[in-house]
């Protein structure tokens, strides 16, 4: 595959990321739904692992035990490793690529769930809008997140881009790119306590509502906002915000003004590394 094939088909994913605090178990309840959701469309479906650096695929096993299994026989420092952690590879439906890992030191585990969403008939996910927005609240509760967010290539990566300096070439409309140049660059937050960012569909604990403004999430203009199962829903737009749908992205970005989520990133900084 050429270097532009490969960007071209990272820019049709969608990225769904979950963040909790670390110290809880590890994710074989999350991964066990992923299992069950993707058995569900598919007569033979598999999960491969690949971890660190190792680029070769292994078989991985069904069912929380084996996975519990798993995860116990690997060496803490590993997971705390931003650039390793396991990665699965589903080759069935939904056609689904998950990261874990224990980012920035042990204080919090992540997942990202890639998601193809804009290919070509035959390359992407069968699954509708709604269908998506239930899987996001149920991986949510599944790995007990207390942040979790679905997001376009596009809106994340306008997203880091401003918040690191950079410009916009992204082509989202100027006035949202300004509106993402107030927020914090992720490694700066506490990204337990607080989102990095608004994406098109969102799940945020309690604690979360809390310590944004509950008040401030009430009122803001979201597409659909409701109470799940360990948290609030949260959808931004029908539309999924990207380059194709700039009304959308404009919203978003009106959403992350209203909540004020630039004070909220001020108020919850990452915790201090140990001397």
């Amino acid at each position: 595959m050429s270097i532009e094939a490969a960007i071209a088909q990272l820019q049709q994913q969608l990225t769904l990321t979950l963040t909790r605090r670390a110290g809880a178990a590890h994710p074989s309840a999350l991964l066990t739904v992923l299992f069950e959701r993707a058995a569900a469309r598919s007569e033979a479906t598999t999960f491969d692992r690949w971890i660190g650096e190792d680029d070769r695929l292994h078989p991985v096993g069904g069912g929380a035990e084996w996975l519990d299994a798993w995860f116990a026989a690997l060496p803490d420092p590993f997971l705390r490793d931003h650039y390793g952690g396991l990665t699965l590879v589903s080759r069935g439906e939904p056609p689904l690529t998950l990261h874990y890992s224990r980012d920035f030191g042990p204080w919090f585990d992540r997942v990202r769930i890639s998601i193809p969403w804009g290919a070509a008939p035959g390359e992407r996910t069968t699954l509708t809008a709604a269908q998506l927005v239930e899987l996001v609240a149920l991986a949510a509760a599944a790995f007990s997140a207390e942040v979790a967010w679905l997001a376009s290539f596009e809106l994340l990566a306008a997203v880091r881009s401003a918040t690191s300096g950079g410009v916009n070439d992204i082509g989202v409309p100027a006035a949202a790119f300004a509106r993402f140049t107030t927020l914090q660059p992720h490694g700066q937050i506490d990204s337990a306590a607080v989102p990095e960012a608004v994406g098109w569909v969102n799940v945020w604990s309690p604690a979360v509502v809390d310590a944004i403004g509950r008040a401030r999430v009430t009122a803001a203009p979201w597409q659909l906002r409701r109470e799940v199962d360990g948290g609030w829903l949260l959808i931004a737009t029908t539309e999924v915000p990207d380059r194709a749908h700039a009304d959308a992205m404009a919203r978003v970005a009106e959403i992350v003004e209203a909540i004020d989520l630039a004070g909220a990133h001020r108020r919850h900084p990452a915790p201090a590394l140990e001397a």
